[in-house]
């Protein structure tokens, strides 16, 4: 994907960018954190299952998971915002360094508390609804809504990682870049004089040209060439 050109600005939640966006973020954060979480989790999980015998270790599987789930949530503060400094560079080719974590966090919050109190209240309704209705294919139509409104919930979930990510990185790019240094070319008299070297002396009549590149004056002009050196052989023509 080459990186887009113009002015960063934020992917906008319904549209389609938003969703890929999610997803590139959403899957990195999952693998990245998963040793804080998966590990404390097969534990407990191991715990619960080969000594279900023993209450008193149902707490201390609680205990394992809850410590997991909050080393994955301290993890995922340095991450989110490697992650999106990788997408601001994949998307747009600049960089940032400030953190953009609490700005994700906080948008992706209220937009899955909104999504949780509807899928909700969409499960609690069709629970009702069947409860009180003889089974019948519309009774079995409703018992499915909420797997549907689930699968809804988890788009909803990946737009709003993708949104508020853009939002956070338009942010941190919306200022000046940074001032590249202008490149300074050199004069070409000062280059031409730098690669020639110092100027022969000037050879009085009857006399040979010191060489200024050995210094001898082991030199003689040539019709073609010009003065040159048999020693170390400098060249006129070479300035």
């Amino acid at each position: 994907m080459e990186a887009s050109r113009g002015t960063p600005a934020s992917i906008s939640f319904f549209a389609h960018a938003s969703l890929g966006a999610g997803w590139f973020i959403a899957w990195r954060l999952t693998v990245f954190t998963a040793p804080f979480w998966a590990v404390p989790g097969g534990i407990a999980a191991a715990l619960l299952y080969y000594y279900a015998e023993r209450p008193e270790l149902a707490l201390v599987a609680a205990g394992l998971a809850l410590v997991g789930l909050i080393a994955a949530f301290i993890a995922s503060i340095p991450i989110t915002t490697r992650v999106a400094a990788g997408w601001a560079m994949k998307h747009w080719g600049r960089r940032f360094t400030q953190g953009v974590w609490w700005g994700i966090f906080w948008r992706v919050a209220v937009v899955s508390l909104v999504t949780s109190l509807l899928s909700g209240a969409v499960q609690a309704g069709a629970a009702m609804y069947a409860a009180v209705k003889p089974w019948s294919p519309e009774v079995l139509f409703v018992t499915l809504i909420p797997y549907a409104v689930m699968v809804a919930s988890l788009v909803v979930t990946l737009r709003s990682y993708g949104w508020a990510m853009s939002t956070m990185v338009a942010k941190r790019l919306s200022g000046p870049a940074a001032p590249v240094a202008a490149r300074r070319e050199p004069a070409a008299s000062a280059t031409v004089t730098a690669r020639a070297g110092p100027a022969p002396a000037a050879a009085a009549p009857g006399q040979r040209l010191q060489c200024p590149k050995c210094g001898l004056r082991e030199t003689e002009r040539g019709q073609v060439i010009g003065w040159h050196c048999k020693v170390c052989g400098w060249r006129e023509a070479s300035r």
